[in-house]
């Protein structure tokens, strides 16, 4: 693979990524270096310890030795250094690779937490990131009003703080952002915080807990089509990930997504959908039987779609019981006496309790051991994204099902 294509591809993820030689110097390194506040040529030629915090060297070390020992994938969480001497906490990954007969190594490295502050951007109230020198990283678009009147320095040293007329409330948040150590302050009138604040703070951690998940699965996939030698299928691999860093976006951007409409066969989508949850299907034993009319063609945003189907069918196969079957269904139906495309879920497992069916759309909410409560949350989300209806019907210990109502008239 030639340098600029090798760019290209690392530049995908979010996390950084050290291209290091054998005595552990960098030798490349993607533009999201550039968040710890090195330019990447200065960091060029260097060992990596330079980043990394000293009581952590020695694991980073270790974890790198290990990686060629088993000649497979070590990870670890430590500290780097960043331009300003703080210590952020990481994940960090290592991959080994040779490379024409010379051994090389890949160093990933994500915050072990962090924020997407995109969700603030129209939220009611000022909202402002500063970081630890007080330099503004973030400002939503009431804060930049309020600064025009009132300097940070006079936030910072109050409480509570009159503005129009009005007094607000000053809270400040510790927390790490973009690989810094930062404070939010958020400014909420001092009459009573405004109940919207919960819903925009629960979609916030929403969408950065799923935003988690999906750099995970990309950082997998890229280290796959770095290691692979044929050029046509690390070509294809290389537009998967694409796909998947267009539907990373969209959920990082849940409270106001760009649609993207165009007409499909849901049997595809389908298709795409059971052959990801292949595995699943197999390490549960459950099977899928499909009843969906030939060449049902719809007219929507597919990755939406996808990742309502997905979810919904995961669900359905952690509900199952081992042999168990699970029926996609699709066609025309009437619901609340108008014409709608109707897609169905329904799986035979254990059922739903009938004093939890009016929560299981709440945030947070479930039942599931090791569970979020994110996932069918974020399926009525973009339910109603795309103008539909979701319903369910339950019966304990008979099974589930789910129905996805679309426009007819909007998608065919």
């Amino acid at each position: 693979m030639n340098l600029v294509r090798e760019m290209e591809l690392y530049d995908v993820l979010d996390e950084i990524v050290f291209k290091l030689d054998s005595s552990y110097r960098i030798l490349y390194a993607n533009r999201r270096a550039n968040d710890i506040g090195y330019e990447v040529d200065v960091l060029k030629g260097k060992v990596i310890d330079v980043i990394i915090s000293p009581q952590h060297r020695r694991v980073l070390r270790a974890s790198l030795e290990t990686s060629l020992k088993l000649w497979n994938t070590t990870s670890a969480k430590i500290s780097i250094l960043n331009s300003n001497g703080e210590h952020i906490p990481v994940e960090v990954k290592v991959v080994p690779l040779e490379n024409k007969g010379i051994l090389e190594y890949y160093v990933l490295i994500k915050p072990e937490y962090d924020w997407n502050f995109g969700i603030f951007k129209n939220f009611s109230y000022p909202v402002i990131v500063l970081d630890s020198r007080n330099k503004v990283m973030f400002l939503n678009t009431k804060a930049l009003k309020i600064l025009e009147k009132k300097s940070i320095e006079s936030i910072l040293t109050t409480e509570s703080v009159d503005i129009n007329g009005k007094p607000y409330n000053v809270y400040t948040f510790e927390l790490y952002y973009k690989l810094r150590k930062a404070k939010m302050i958020i400014l909420s009138e001092a009459s009573g915080v405004d109940p919207r604040f919960e819903k925009f703070a629960i979609a916030g951690i929403m969408s950065s807990l799923v935003s988690h998940d999906l750099k995970n699965l990309l950082t997998s996939l890229v280290i796959l089509v770095g290691a692979i030698k044929e050029e046509e299928l690390r070509n294809k691999l290389f537009k998967v990930v694409e796909r998947i860093k267009k539907i990373h976006q969209r959920v990082l951007n849940i409270v106001k997504p760009r649609i993207n409409i165009a007409e499909f066969d849901f049997s595809e989508l389908i298709d795409e959908v059971k052959e990801n949850l292949e595995h699943k299907f197999k390490s549960r034993d459950v099977h899928l039987k499909v009843n969906v009319p030939r060449s049902f063609i719809l007219r929507t945003d597919k990755d939406i779609l996808y990742e309502i189907i997905h979810n919904l069918i995961s669900n359905a196969i952690d509900a199952s019981n081992p042999k168990g079957q699970i029926i996609v269904s699709a066609g025309v139906s009437q619901y609340d006496g108008k014409i709608y495309n109707y897609i169905s879920v329904k799986d035979f497992g254990k059922g739903i309790d009938s004093k939890d069916l009016s929560r299981i759309f709440n945030p947070f909410f479930t039942t599931k051991e090791g569970g979020t409560g994110l996932g069918l949350f974020i399926v009525k989300k973009f339910v109603k994204i795309l103008g539909g209806k979701i319903a369910v019907k339950s019966e304990k210990g008979k099974g589930t099902e789910f129905i996805i109502y679309i426009p007819h008239s909007a998608l065919q």
